[in-house]
């Protein structure tokens, strides 16, 4: 009886086992950092491994999150981020994306991604619908949760931006020169930097005008070749003569565009609000934000 039980202990202890392992979450990267910090609410100090889902607190000092395929971010002092296997769910404070086009950062629905292996962007969340995103170094892009782009921010700008009740079907307002390439009239926005086809009646005496157009996004449209959206014009004001270099020739040259990031008195340009997306620009890039080499706290490897 005794050897019976001994057999059953046996079995129960291995199929345990066989559960444990089966239930295993596999690990997807590793954080450390200078000081301690909370993983999933336990303290910690030096490094731990991540895992799909594992919520990470800092203190003082900023953490260093690295993916087992390369993606590599780092969350600021006093800041709380959600890890998944494809980006950081930034919930409060600041994080910074470093030369990673792969993993984006995700805060207030929308998703920070650098355009260039070299780009390193700063995000800081400012209340659960806005976001300030600094381009510290190469172009970044901003994607909402429709994978529409809201925003191509070049470097050393800052750009404000709230998301709004309103969906992707509310009118919106864009500033910028129309200019012209292979028929078709597209417009830069000077605050978001995006691109779009202006799609309405009698565009042509606005072709290499600077103007503010108020429309809607047409989905059903394919955009020509390098353009984000297609945009229903409703209405349409020339502000002026354009100041862009080829605009008066209609920038027909490919790749013309509007001066992204263009700004006002006081470095603070216009609001603009593109698919539910209201947007203001800041230059340069906020001062105080950026975790940079000089001000962070040594992060052990």
């Amino acid at each position: 009886m005794y050897r019976n039980l001994v057999k059953v202990f046996a079995v129960m202890t291995l199929a345990g086992s066989l559960a444990c392992a089966w239930a295993a979450t596999p690990a997807i990267g590793v954080v450390s950092a200078g000081g301690s910090f909370q993983v999933d609410g336990a303290r910690v100090s030096g490094n731990a491994t991540l895992f799909e889902g594992t919520v990470i607190e800092t203190d003082r000092a900023p953490s260093e999150l690295q993916w087992l395929h390369g993606g590599r971010m780092i969350l600021g002092s006093d800041s709380r981020g959600k890890v998944c296997r494809d980006r950081l769910l930034l919930e409060r404070g600041q994080a910074q994306i470093a030369g990673s086009t792969t993993y984006p950062i995700e805060a207030a629905s929308l998703r920070v991604l650098a355009a260039q292996p070299d780009s390193t962007a700063l995000v800081a969340l400012d209340g659960p619908r806005q976001i300030h995103v600094s381009a510290l170094a190469g172009p970044v892009r901003v994607i909402n949760s429709d994978g529409i782009l809201v925003a191509n921010i070049p470097p050393g700008r800052t750009l404000a931006m709230e998301t709004q009740v309103a969906g992707a079907a509310a009118p919106f307002t864009l500033t910028g020169t129309v200019l012209q390439r292979d028929g078709h009239y597209l417009l830069t926005d000077e605050t978001t930097g995006v691109t779009v086809e202006l799609q309405g009646e009698d565009l042509a005496p606005a072709l290499g005008m600077r103007v503010r157009v108020t429309g809607t996004l047409d989905t059903l449209t394919q955009p020509v070749a390098g353009v984000s959206e297609v945009v229903k014009v409703l209405t349409l004001k020339i502000l002026g003569k354009s100041t862009l270099a080829g605009a008066a020739a209609g920038g027909a040259a490919k790749g013309a565009t509007a001066a992204a990031g263009a700004t006002t008195a006081g470095g603070v340009a216009s609001a603009a609000t593109v698919a539910g997306i209201s947007a203001a620009v800041a230059v340069p890039a906020a001062a105080g934000l950026a975790i940079t080499q000089e001000d962070k706290t040594p992060i052990s490897r």
